[in-house]
């Protein structure tokens, strides 16, 4: 398993697409909100085919058994459920050691916290 950990608005959702095109593996996401963003960005480029499935949708057997790899957007939220039933208890804090992907800034970004 790999985690994509980059701060917000630098793609992780876009590689996900990408990743669940060529493979065909579905992308399971927390809600039904999150699906249709999901789903509208992939449909937006250009990707038509590409399974969003919410987490609910697959406890009740939407994907359950078919697929062996999945990919999950967001993974905070889903996480937070898988060890809620698993340890039967509220998840209060929780640490992880995954180094943060940093992107070089291009110059528009640049531009932008210029003018801010």
């Amino acid at each position: 398993m790999k985690i994509v950990n980059m701060a917000r608005r630098n793609g992780k959702t876009t590689i996900l697409i990408h990743t669940a095109y060529i493979t065909g593996y579905p992308i399971i996401v927390y809600d039904k909100q999150r699906a249709e963003q999901v789903f509208n960005q992939s449909v937006k480029m250009g990707f038509k085919g590409v399974e969003v499935i919410t987490l609910a949708e697959w406890g009740r057997s939407k994907g359950y058994g078919i697929y062996k790899n999945v990919l999950i957007d967001e993974g905070k939220d889903i996480i937070n459920e898988a060890l809620k039933t698993i340890l039967n208890a509220n998840i209060v804090g929780i640490t992880m050691t995954e180094p943060m992907i940093t992107l070089p800034e291009c110059e528009e970004q640049k531009e932008v916290k210029k003018n801010e």
